[in-house]
């Protein structure tokens, strides 16, 4: 048994005496039937071969199908077997399908499921259109296999019909193949649709994403403009504020200092001009003028009943009166007391060219220190102003206050670690500290080691005076060591060296050459300022703070008293110690970079008290009854601190503190 077939998948044209040609949709005929009768093939015709063209095709292979728009193969194969005649009687090899359904109609029955869909193949997704050859490749060999067996004569039906069974089966899968096949096509188409609505809105949203971007570009540059005109106009506002601020101080500083130059030329003119008359004269112009007044107070109990109408009208009194504003002449010296003299100049009164006669019954008679006359018969009294020792105004105020308390954060340290009982403290601070033995001693005498010694042992005994002598210590240190321009040393050489130079001219300028020594005080503002803006400031903050604490620790330590064990009382005292360090440090950047001069004044051992620059801790006693018993000092727990400001005119100093003292017969 043998049967021709085809491996080829390309078409092949054959002649008309047997040549013969593969299955191929494209190529157009006719429908035919089998002539196959009995299990006898007649002639050289296939399954679908007709009386016109059986010779055209060779054993094995489906006869040319005609498709049209929109049919499948399947369909047209289908159609084309259901076309065939059926047989009177089953043909041999197919007794056991009966009359009504024959292997070849169960096979077209099949086929009528396929329904791969060969029409506009150029729009086909690659995938389906090879799926698509391969199933009609698969029809191709299943026809021409079956003609091809049928046309061979003495087949055992038992393997013609175990044969038709696989048809069927092949039949089937390609079957679902195909409708895979379709079903993923209809999904791509789908997707493809789907894809293409996609793209539509996203088109759409694109358009107006950027129509939304370029309407918030032209609204954020149209913002960007206005918020750049605000600030161009909050710019020239605050640098408008900032003239006005200025100009406010240097006018209120003008103010200041022509208040200080009238007050001083004024008080010159009233010690050079003893006359009370002209006094009274200029004390009743001043009053009726709205010009500035703030100089010495006068006080009368009737000045105009003193004063006649030819007195006030005659010819060269305002040459008295009005002394020249703008005179170079300095203010008049100023005592330690703070009082201005005035003193009468002592001059025979000469006779003026227009004056009027005096009065016969008034006698000159000098005046006292603080300007009052005495012995004087004219009614009119004139008191001259008294400056206090310490002067009340917000900048004093508020320096006061930042003084007070740091010095008070000392004083309560040393109260609570130095104070009580302190048996043979003296004797351990020899033995075990000499240095500091030594310091102390320096401090209480200087260059004087015998009484030194003698007055520190005194102190240190004594339970009640030991907290003050570690106060003074512990001030001491801060004032000279921290306070001052020496706190700052050790950032770099170019700093110290600047710092250094500064301080020796301030101790060397004289003092009312004030423009010297503001240049000096800014100076070293300026170089502080530039050190708190470095970025190294905290690591040199921290080992400062840590240098000072060591250096303070070793002046309180052998000090404490031994009222509990040392070791726990320096532990608690280390923490105070460190805060009140740090508090020191804030004060000294904020007193440099006030621009201003402070002073402190240490008074020695055994010097006589006085109310006016003397504070006694020790006792509650009037200042001045103290004063007047000349009492004198044992020891200077704090210093007396002074302001002063080289900017203004005056070159005057303000006495925040008096030194807080203990006191001794």
């Amino acid at each position: 048994m043998s049967f021709t077939g085809h491996s080829s998948r390309d078409s092949i044209d054959s002649s008309e005496d047997g040549g013969a040609r593969l299955y191929s949709p494209s190529v157009s005929g006719s429908t035919h039937r089998s002539d196959r009768e009995g299990g006898q093939t007649s002639g050289a015709g296939t399954l679908y071969g007709s009386s016109t063209n059986q010779s055209q095709y060779l054993t094995g292979y489906p006869p040319p199908v005609n498709v049209g728009q929109g049919q499948s193969t399947a369909l047209v194969h289908s159609q084309a077997l259901q076309s065939r005649q059926q047989p009177t009687s089953s043909p041999q090899g197919f007794q056991g399908y009966g009359p009504s359904k024959t292997p070849t109609l169960s096979l077209a029955q099949s086929l009528q499921n396929l329904s791969i869909a060969v029409s506009n193949e150029q729009n086909l997704h690659p995938a389906y259109k090879e799926l698509l050859q391969h199933s009609r490749y698969a029809q191709q060999r299943i026809f021409g296999l079956r003609q091809a067996l049928q046309r061979q004569p003495g087949l055992p039906r038992e393997f013609l019909t175990r044969f038709e069974l696989d048809v069927q089966a092949l039949t089937g899968d390609v079957v679902e193949q195909s409708k895979a096949g379709d079903t993923l096509a209809a999904e791509i188409k789908s997707l493809g649709s789907e894809c293409d609505r996609l793209k539509a809105v996203i088109g759409t949203q694109t358009l107006e994403h950027q129509r939304f971007r370029d309407t918030a570009e032209s609204r954020l540059n149209v913002l960007n403009e206005e918020l750049e005109s605000e600030r161009e106009k909050t710019r020239r506002a605050e640098g408008r504020a900032a003239y006005l601020q200025d100009k406010q101080i240097a006018d209120q500083n003008m103010i200041e200092g022509l208040k200080q130059q009238l007050e001083g030329k004024r008080n010159l003119w009233m010690t050079i001009h003893s006359d009370p008359e002209e006094r009274a004269m200029v004390l009743a112009t001043s009053s009726q003028s709205s010009s500035l007044y703030t100089g010495t107070t006068y006080g009368s109990d009737n000045p105009s009943s003193s004063i006649s109408g030819d007195e006030m009208s005659r010819p060269g009194s305002s040459a008295m009166i009005s002394p020249p504003v703008h005179s170079q002449h300095p203010a008049p010296a100023v005592n330690r007391h703070g009082h201005r003299n005035m003193r009468n100049s002592g001059r025979p009164r000469s006779s003026r060219s227009g004056d009027g006669p005096r009065h016969p019954q008034q006698t000159h008679s000098g005046a006292s220190e603080y300007g009052s006359p005495v012995g004087r018969k004219a009614p009119l009294t004139v008191i001259a102003r008294s400056y206090p020792a310490i002067e009340d105004d917000e900048a004093t105020a508020e320096w006061r206050k930042e003084f007070q308390k740091l010095f008070s954060l000392l004083e309560g340290f040393s109260k609570s670690y130095t104070g009580g009982a302190g048996v043979g403290v003296a004797a351990g601070v020899k033995q075990q500290s000499p240095v500091l033995w030594n310091h102390i001693c320096e401090v209480l005498y200087p260059n004087n080691l015998q009484n030194g010694n003698a007055h520190a042992t005194y102190l240190i005994n004594d339970d009640q005076a030991r907290p003050y002598l570690v106060l003074r210590l512990l001030v001491q240190h801060i004032v000279e060591n921290i306070l001052s321009y020496q706190g700052w040393l050790g950032f770099d050489g170019t700093t110290d060296k600047e710092l250094t130079d500064l301080a020796n001219r301030l101790k060397t300028v004289d003092l009312f050459k004030t423009h010297e020594r503001q240049f000096a005080v800014d100076g070293q503002a300026a170089i502080v300022s530039r050190i708190t803006k470095h970025p190294k400031f905290l690591s040199f903050q921290n080992w400062k703070k840590n240098d000072h604490f060591a250096k303070v620790k070793a002046i309180v330590g052998p000090l404490l008293s031994n009222c509990q064990p040392k070791s726990t009382t320096m532990g608690d005292a280390s923490y105070d110690l460190f805060s009140i360090v740090d508090s020191a440090w804030m004060l000294s950047g904020r007193l440099f970079n006030s621009r201003l001069s402070f002073q402190y004044s240490w008074g020695e051992t055994c010097h006589k008290f006085s109310h006016e620059l003397h504070e006694a801790i020790d006792t509650p006693e009037d200042p001045r009854l103290l004063q007047s018993k000349q009492m004198r000092l044992k020891l200077v727990a704090v210093p007396g601190v002074t302001m002063r400001n080289d900017q203004g005119m005056s070159i005057l100093p303000k006495r925040l503190l008096k030194a807080k003292v203990l006191l001794m017969q």
